[in-house]
């Protein structure tokens, strides 16, 4: 019995999780509600892009900067192919031991970064909280994949809907027959125009039709010479 009321209690958390895949929207941060946590002050770059700095500054609020709390803050990088490195602790830079400064340079093909803050509280037997209490928050790229769909303003322009097999407008092509569209010699006239073959005259039968007619003619007059003779 009391098992599967445990069971039940689990259930019902995982339900409720605040933090969870389904509630990720491509593109939209993941933010703190900053009254929530140790701090007075944060401030973080809100868009990334590939191999530069996500830059944090992070100020502790009076109770915290009173009570010696300190905190560490944890950083996870995931790429467009679904991949994510390992959260590791980021370094955390200080002048007054109030306001912290940190960064993480990003990979190519990035889709976020994730962080998150671990809190401990000295004057409460070092005990810890973390920041958000499950999941990361999150920093999105300026270009991201995610359940199918790219996003942000920093992805490359598509051009793969053009047609690359149409025959060439330039007049350079016109003397040049239609060949093989899939391969370019530039070494042809045309300036790397669609590979064609030069017009041969053997392959050209439209004079057979005349010949036939020519030949027509002159059996018919000659029947008609021998029989006048």
């Amino acid at each position: 019995m009391k098992t599967r009321f445990i069971l039940c209690i689990l259930i019902f958390l995982a339900l409720i999780s605040p933090v969870s895949a389904a509630d990720v929207e491509g593109g939209v941060n993941i933010e703190p509600v900053i009254e929530d946590t140790i701090f007075e002050s944060l401030n973080h770059t809100q868009t990334t892009h590939d191999l530069e700095d996500w830059n944090i500054t992070m100020t502790l609020n009076d109770a915290a900067f009173n009570n010696n709390t300190t905190f560490t803050l944890t950083t996870q990088i995931c790429n467009n192919d679904g991949l994510c490195f390992a959260p590791s602790p980021a370094a955390l830079s200080t002048e007054d031991n109030r306001t912290f400064t940190s960064r993480v340079t990003t990979v190519e093909d990035h889709t976020y970064v994730n962080w998150r803050i671990t809190a401990t509280y000295a004057d409460d037997d070092n005990t810890t909280e973390k920041f958000p209490s499950s999941g990361f928050y999150k920093t999105w790229s300026d270009c991201w994949y995610h359940e199918d769909e790219w996003g942000g303003d920093g992805c490359p322009v598509n051009d793969s809907n053009e047609d690359e097999t149409s025959e060439p407008e330039s007049d350079e092509c016109d003397e040049w027959e239609y060949w093989n569209p899939e391969e370019v010699d530039s070494s042809k006239p045309g300036n790397g125009c669609p590979y064609y073959e030069e017009k041969e005259d053997i392959d050209d039968e439209s004079f057979l039709p005349a010949i036939g007619v020519m030949m027509t003619v002159g059996a018919i007059t000659l029947a008609a010479v021998r029989r006048s003779e």
